[in-house]
Parts: C-alpha cells; sequence; structure tokens
C-alpha cells in the first residue's frame, strides 16, 4: 500500500481534525500562535493533559477578570544558525524582533505572581538597553533615524551643508545662464547635483554630462565648479552607510548572541497566543474542558459536532456514552441518518480534548483518556493499489485488530460491508467478539441485524443504539436512541428520491412483510415513548434548575439584607451616640445656674434615663440578628416604640409600609415601621377602646408644662420644644408655657412659625405681653 500516512493521521484526516486547527488558527494573533495550534500534540498522558487544562483554566480566569493578552502582531524570523561577522538583519526584521520582545514583556505582566504560569519566563532575559536602541534607531516604516547614534547626526548634519552649498552653487549659475536652461530646476542623478541643459547649449560651460531626457533635448549637466562639491557629499553618503551599517551589525549581533532566548520567546509567544485562541473559540462556540477519567467511561453530554458547528448548520446535541461495561456501542439506523457523522464527532470531540482543545459539550462531561484513536471510516478504494471497497476496509481492520488493547478508541464505519451480505455479517460479528475481548473502547455503524443481536443476547459488552428518523417526512432528525434497533427504511428512501413505483413494489414483494410487521411498529412505537420522556426530563431538569437559581438569589438577597439592617442598627448607634453628647452639652450648660442638690438629682435621672436608652438599644440590636419580625405588623396590632419604650394600637399604616399611625393614650403619632414591635395581634388587642401606656425610665421624669427658651438661638430653641412636645403629647399633656422672651422678636417669630406647622398643636396664643406663647395640643 503506497501510502506515508500513519495510523493516527489516518484517524486525524478521517475524523476532520485539520478543520478544526484551521479554525481554532484563526483565533490567533500571532504567527507564533498559528504555528503553534498546527504544530498541535494531541497527548496521551493524563498528567501532561491535566497540566495543560489547569494552565488554560488559570489564563481563562485572568481573562475573565479583565485581564489582557496582546500577541498581535508576532512574527517568526528563522535565526541562522551560522553567519559570518558582518552578518546584519534588516531594519524592519530588528523592529519585528523587538514587536516579539514587547509582547513577551507584556505576556510576563499578564502572568505574574502566577505559580501556574510563571515557568514559561524562568529564562526570560532583560534586554530594555537593546530595546531602547531599537525605537531611537528607527522609524516605524524601517528608515533608519538620522539622529539614531551621535556620530550619525553629525554626519547628517555635515550633508546638509554641503547639498545645501551645491544647490546654492548651481542655482547661481542657473541664475547667470538661464538662457541655456531648460528647467530652473536641481535635480540628481546617480547620487550627484545636476542641472537640466539644453542639449544644444553643452558646450557654453565646462562640466559633465550624467545622463539625458528620453527625447534627448536635456542634458543633466553637472558644472565644472561644484564637482569638487559634489565629490564631497558622495563621501559623506558613503560615511553615513558605514555608520548604519555598524548600527545594524551592533543591534544584530545583541539578537543572535541571544538565540536561545528569542527562540523560548517564540515558543512563549505561541503557547498564550494559542490558549488565548482556545478562550475566544470557547466563547463562540460555548464550549468546555471536562474532566479526565483516565480509565473511566466515555460520557459526553450535549455534544454537537464541531464542524457542524463550523459550518453555522443547525446542530442536534447527544449523549454519548461508552464505558468498560458495554465496551462496543453498535450505531443502527437509516441511510443517510447521520450514522458516521456521530462515529465521527465521537473520535474528534475526543482527540480536541486530548489536545487540550475547548469541547462543545455541556459541563459534567467526562473524557477518558486513549493511547490510541483508530479509524476506518469512508471508502478507500485504489485502482493504482488495486484495492477494492472490500480490500480496504480489510486492511483497515487489519491494522485495527494489530493495534487494539484496553486504551485505544476504534471507530469502525460499516463493518463488514463491500462483500456479500452473509459472509460480511459473519465477519463484523466475529470482529466485534474481538474487540469486546481486548477490553477497549468500540463504536461500530452497521445494517447488519447480526451485530445487531449481539447486544439483544447480552453478550460480548455490546450496548444497542439507534439513529432516529421521521417517519412521517422521511428525514433524519439527527437523534440518538439509546438500546434500540434503527431501521434502514431503505425503500421509503429510495421512493422519496424517486425511484419507479413499480421497481419499489417488486422490492417490496420479495422483501416481504417484515419491512412493516408488528416489529418494525413496536420499534416506531418504543422509539416515540423514549423521546416523550426524554422531553419530560429534560423540561423537569430545566424546572430543577430555574429553582435552584431562584433559591440561590433569594439566599443572596436575605445575605445583603441582613449586612443592609446590620449596617443601618450601626449608623443608628453612631448617630444616638451623637445626639447623646449634644444632649450632655446642653445639661451641662443648663445645670450651671441650678443649686449643687438640684444638680446631682438632675444627674441622678440623667444616668437613668441614659442606662435605660442604652439597654433598649443594645437589646434591639440583638433582636435584629435573631428575629426579623420588626416592621411586620397590621391595623388593630399592639406594638411597642423600641426607643421610646411606649406601646399603642396601631390605626394606619403608609402605602411604602415605612410609617405607622399609633394611638398612644389617646394620642395619634406616627412612627416609622422600623422602630415598631408586634406586642400583640389584633386578634387580642382589636376593638378595646383604651390603650395601656407604658413608659421606660423616663416615666418618672415628667416634662415641665413650662419651657424656657430664653436665651436660645432659634434653631437651638426648636430643637428643644420640638423634643418637649413630643413628650408632652406621649405623657397626655394638654397645654404648655413656652417662654422666649422679647428681645428682638426672631425668636418669638421662629417659634410661632414652628408652631404653625406641627402636627401637635391645635392652637396658639400670646402670653405674658407677648413675651411667652400659651400652646394647646391636640
Amino acid at each position: 500500500m503506497k501510502d506515508a500516512l500513519t495510523e493516527y493521521e489516518f484517524s486525524f484526516q478521517e475524523l476532520e481534525f485539520n478543520r478544526v486547527l484551521e479554525t481554532l488558527s484563526g483565533y490567533c494573533g500571532s504567527e507564533q500562535g498559528v504555528s503553534s495550534i498546527k504544530n498541535l500534540a494531541v497527548f496521551d498522558s493524563p498528567t501532561r493533559i491535566e497540566e495543560l487544562q489547569k494552565e488554560y483554566r488559570e489564563i481563562e480566569t485572568l481573562l475573565d477578570k479583565g485581564r489582557k493578552i496582546e500577541p498581535a502582531g508576532g512574527r517568526m524570523f528563522p535565526l541562522p544558525v551560522s553567519y559570518v561577522s558582518d552578518y546584519f538583519f534588516e531594519p524592519l526584521v530588528l523592529l519585528g524582533i523587538l514587536r516579539n520582545y514587547e509582547i513577551g514583556i507584556s505576556l510576563k505582566k499578564f502572568a505574574r505572581e502566577n505559580k501556574l504560569l510563571a515557568h514559561h519566563f524562568l529564562e526570560f532575559i532583560e534586554m530594555e538597553e537593546w530595546a531602547q536602541a531599537v525605537r531611537k534607531a528607527f522609524d516605524p516604516d524601517g528608515s533608519i533615524r538620522e539622529d539614531a547614534t551621535p556620530h550619525l547626526k553629525k554626519l547628517h548634519a555635515r550633508r546638509r551643508r554641503v547639498e545645501k552649498a551645491v544647490e546654492s552653487a548651481l542655482r547661481a549659475i542657473m541664475g547667470s545662464h538661464h538662457e541655456i536652461m531648460m528647467d530652473e530646476l536641481v535635480t540628481r542623478r546617480a547620487g550627484r547635483f545636476v542641472i537640466p541643459v539644453k542639449r544644444d547649449f553643452i558646450g557654453r560651460i565646462q562640466g559633465l554630462v550624467h545622463d539625458t531626457s528620453a527625447s534627448g533635448a536635456t542634458a543633466f549637466f553637472e558644472p565644472i565648479s561644484v564637482v569638487q562639491r559634489n565629490n564631497e557629499l558622495q563621501q559623506c553618503q558613503n560615511d553615513i552607510q558605514i555608520e548604519e551599517n555598524r548600527l545594524l551589525k551592533d543591534l544584530s549581533r545583541a539578537v543572535l548572541e541571544s538565540q536561545k532566548f528569542f527562540g523560548l520567546l517564540d515558543y512563549t509567544i505561541g503557547f498564550f497566543d494559542s490558549m488565548l485562541a482556545r478562550y475566544r473559540f470557547s466563547t463562540k462556540y460555548e464550549c468546555t474542558l471536562p474532566e479526565l477519567s483516565p480509565s473511566g467511561p466515555l460520557r459526553l453530554k450535549e455534544a454537537r459536532h464541531p464542524v457542524l458547528l463550523f459550518n453555522r448548520q443547525e446542530v442536534i446535541s447527544n449523549l454519548i456514552e461508552v464505558d468498560r461495561e458495554a465496551g462496543i456501542l453498535v450505531v443502527t439506523g437509516s441511510n443517510t441518518g447521520g450514522k458516521t457523522v456521530f462515529l465521527k464527532m465521537c473520535g474528534l470531540l475526543q482527540l480536541m480534548n486530548q489536545a487540550v482543545i475547548p469541547v462543545p459539550v455541556a459541563e459534567g462531561s467526562i473524557f477518558p483518556v486513549f493511547s490510541s484513536i483508530i479509524t476506518d471510516i469512508g471508502d478507500r478504494q485504489s485502482i493504482d493499489e488495486s484495492l477494492s471497497t472490500f480490500s480496504s476496509h480489510m486492511l483497515g481492520l487489519k491494522r485495527i485488530l494489530e493495534k487494539v488493547g484496553p486504551d485505544t478508541l476504534v471507530l469502525i464505519d460499516e463493518l463488514g460491508t463491500g462483500t456479500a451480505p452473509t459472509e460480511g455479517a459473519a465477519i463484523a460479528v466475529a470482529v466485534a467478539g474481538v474487540l469486546a475481548d481486548h477490553g477497549g473502547y468500540t463504536v461500530i455503524t452497521t445494517h447488519y441485524q447480526e451485530v445487531t443481536q449481539m447486544a439483544f443476547e447480552g453478550k460480548n459488552r455490546v450496548r444497542l443504539a439507534s439513529v432516529e428518523f421521521d417517519e412521517k417526512n422521511l428525514v433524519p432528525t439527527f437523534r440518538l436512541l439509546y438500546d434500540l434497533p434503527g431501521r434502514s427504511h431503505a425503500i421509503s428512501i429510495a421512493r422519496r428520491i424517486g425511484l419507479p413505483e413499480a421497481v419499489l413494489e417488486r422490492a417490496q414483494d420479495i422483501a416481504g412483510e417484515s419491512t412493516d410487521g408488528n416489529a418494525d411498529a413496536m420499534v416506531v412505537t418504543l422509539a416515540r415513548k423514549l423521546r416523550n420522556m426524554e422531553e419530560e426530563q429534560t423540561r423537569l431538569d430545566m424546572i430543577l434548575k430555574e429553582n435552584e437559581a431562584l433559591a440561590e438569589q433569594q439566599k443572596a438577597l436575605l445575605k445583603d439584607l441582613k449586612a443592609e439592617k446590620k449596617e443601618l442598627y450601626h449608623e443608628f448607634e453612631q448617630k444616638f451616640e451623637h445626639i447623646l453628647g449634644d444632649f450632655r452639652k446642653e445639661k451641662e450648660r443648663a445645670l450651671y445656674r441650678v443649686s449643687e442638690k438640684r444638680r446631682t438629682a438632675a444627674k441622678k435621672v440623667e444616668e437613668e434615663l441614659i442606662s435605660a436608652y442604652e439597654e433598649t438599644i443594645a437589646s434591639n440590636l440583638k433582636d435584629t440578628e435573631e428575629n426579623d419580625s420588626r416592621g411586620l405588623f397590621s391595623r388593630g396590632d399592639k406594638v411597642r416604640h423600641h426607643l421610646l419604650g411606649v406601646t399603642g394600637i396601631v390605626d394606619e399604616i403608609s402605602k411604602q409600609g415605612d410609617r405607622a399611625r399609633v394611638t398612644v393614650r389617646g394620642k395619634s403619632v406616627w412612627f416609622a415601621s422600623g422602630d415598631l414591635s408586634i406586642e400583640e395581634t389584633g386578634g387580642k388587642g382589636a376593638g378595646r377602646s383604651e390603650t395601656n401606656v407604658h413608659f421606660s425610665a423616663s416615666q418618672t421624669v415628667r416634662p415641665s408644662l413650662q419651657c424656657n427658651l430664653v436665651g436660645k438661638t432659634v434653631e437651638d430653641g426648636i430643637y428643644v420644644l420640638e423634643h418637649t412636645l413630643d413628650q408632652c403629647v406621649l405623657q397626655g399633656h394638654e397645654s404648655i408655657r413656652v417662654i422666649h422672651g422679647h428681645g428682638s422678636g426672631k425668636l418669638r417669630k421662629g417659634i410661632r412659625t414652628y408652631l404653625e406647622k406641627s402636627p401637635y398643636v391645635e392652637r396658639f396664643e400670646p402670653d405674658t405681653d407677648d413675651g411667652a406663647t400659651l400652646v394647646f395640643l391636640k
């Protein structure tokens, strides 16, 4: 057999692995990445596969977090193994190598502080001085800059001076001999400055002719007076060229002396670019990197054929299951039903996973690791080699049987075809039995009932599957049904294609009634029931996933709410401390003018008040961790204000639920819902005409019926009055006298403006010659 391909290359070719590599390389941004994909290895070491999977997942995580890989623009430049001392790279090559170095720097930053990726940069060499020299030496188009070196800068300055002198001399000549000039123009020929002279007047001036125009009417003439200066200019150009060559050799030498580093740099760029291509490929086609089970089952969930995805065709996902207990999967069914497509998909997905390429399967899939993947798919007949279809298949089976083992995956399309059905079926059964004895993994497609029968007999580790076929429309559905035999539908398909009816009727007669008998009807019924069950299972799985997602969302929401509540109480506690501090300052000012005896009594009351408040706050801050019932009440419920210590009956709740109107000792007061806790539900407390009110420690100190604000600012006076009115309302006072004095009248005006807006005030009137105001409460 004249064929240089190995069995693995046969498998790559037959499974269309090259299509995957071509598509994957299209997501690369550098020549190194494309080269890495082109030379991608299919590993048979579980350890090596897992190492690369870990690195890919680490890179995937960094990319998901927004980190960037920028390998675009990387190019490969073959470096000479041996070279002469004067060897140098062209400027564009040096700029390309610089770009590779810059990519390497960015990749090193990307992988910094990452143990899994750091080993790629252990031999990375910092060449920043060389990089700066290259950046300074060249423009982006590869031109050498005039100031690339100090000496080059001087040479160009000298060149410009000489050029200016030559041009000035030539323009002077043209000015004095304008009648013989073809044009007022200074140009160059062979690197020397010349002027265009009419050919008939060449003899008027001594000099050299360097060129003539196409018509011959113009001679490009170098007057003898500028020859020396042109020679000097030529020497300047030569000196510049020597300096530029020296610069190129110096910059090139640094690269040539670090060939190992730049070779490693190409590999590193290729590795990271190929991983970035995998990431983009995975995102595009919704792929995963499933877990490995080196000697476990091949179980792929929602598997899709990659080539069909590339072609943008509608793809039906399937479950693939092959394990050691039923190591041979026999796939039957209609012609054009998708058996070969399924067979190729099994092998292609396995190759992708062992090459660490994300696979179009669902999470939870499992791949074993095979030492070899051997295929016999398609027709390899050859006139040159005198191979018929059957002979080529037999050679393929011979190769498979020589290589098969417990860690091989064997894929055979139409086992035993190409010869007499009886003998072909016998060979198929025998080959299947031998493959089963070797304990490997095998997928076979066939039309032979004898092979199908092996699964029903429960022998030889054989499991049956079939490709589903739409009986009504006579088209394949590309769904795989396990543990059911398939039908060929040969006559039905021939009728759809247009074979003469007379031929079909005769064929039906020859085939007998078996094709439409009870067995086929039973298969169809079973297939329909199985599909309904699978659809129902899929629906239930989706509902379960939705419920799990909702449960997770609820947990997250509760967690956020608890955190927010805790933060709010912390904020309240801080505000309370601030208010308490202000209260103490105000108290000190008020007590400054009272007697020692009264001051001592007031301090005792203060301590009792503060103690009661702090106990209430501490209790409720603790309750918020354990009891979330606060604010959950209805009209008629008996509630307690956990800061003021009063209880009352809920009369009304705001639409937003954030405030509640509570009757306390016959007075209606609006409170924040979060400050109220249920004491008793409406079932017990509703309908009562009386409302019991009890007080915390503050009950023993009733506020005076007189509020003295003399000497305070308007703002401070309103602040004191507001709190006094709160206590008066809660303790049932009907009126209070507010002393503000006469003064400028500003305090009086501010107090009365406030009283006009207060919800507690029914009316008020002047008192004591307008030095006070008598306030009547609702």
